[in-house]
């Protein structure tokens, strides 16, 4: 395990606590005042750090949200149930593979596109062959607990309803078959299927600009 944190660029060194430990000629250098660098002064800002889902979950503001109130209560608002999203085994589960889309749109016309499924008839015939109920419009949010119910001669999440893999272990009788969609504020989709999960992490850029990171679970 690292000891310290260090700047490739110029390297200065910090300490896990955020206390500045070394930089390059830290004895000559001065602050704007002329003052000599207070390591204190000098150290990282201290953020809002959870761990869960086997991501590292982060928020900037200086009196941050609670974490249990507006991610994990915006899952369980969706789930109905606090500890149906541990069935899935997010953590423990390995990234079979991650996409990047740079798009030429604001992060809220995203997350407005992805709570909504007015659309999908049009735009996601596939997705509505595999789902039914999304040609009629409705968004797997809409219902809590219930998710979105897999056609009757579909066998798996795929593009042509196949069977995909193997449950995951754990699956609840009625998570098998259904699709469950959360939307966590600001900019984490969480989507679950019986044997897998798709994390999307948007980066706003621009104003009319965004990279949308998939992780394929």
């Amino acid at each position: 395990m690292r000891r310290n944190l260090r700047c490739p660029y110029h390297s200065w060194t910090y300490g896990l606590d955020g206390t500045l430990i070394a930089a390059p000629n830290i004895a000559e250098l001065t602050d704007t005042d002329g003052a000599s660098i207070d390591r204190h002064r000098y150290g990282l800002v201290a953020v809002a750090l959870r761990e869960w889902l086997g991501y590292a979950w982060v928020c900037l503001a200086e009196d941050p949200p609670s974490f249990e109130d507006d991610v994990v209560g915006s899952v369980t608002a969706r789930l109905g149930d606090v500890s149906a999203i541990d069935t899935y085994r997010i953590e423990a589960l390995q990234v079979g593979r991650r996409v990047s889309y740079d798009v030429a749109a604001n992060w809220k016309l995203i997350v407005e596109n992805f709570m909504e499924c007015y659309h999908c008839a049009t735009i996601h015939p596939e997705l509505t062959r595999v789902i039914p109920e999304f040609a009629r419009g409705q968004a797997a949010q809409r219902s809590v607990g219930r998710g979105a119910e897999f056609g009757s001669a579909v066998a798996g999440f795929t593009v042509d309803g196949r069977a995909g893999f193997t449950a995951l272990p754990g699956i609840r009788p009625e998570q098998d078959r259904r699709y469950f969609a959360i939307t966590v504020k600001p900019t984490v989709f969480i989507n679950l299927v019986p044997d897998h999960a798709i994390i999307h992490r948007m980066f706003p850029i621009a104003a009319d600009r965004t990279i949308v990171e998939c992780d394929w679970l």
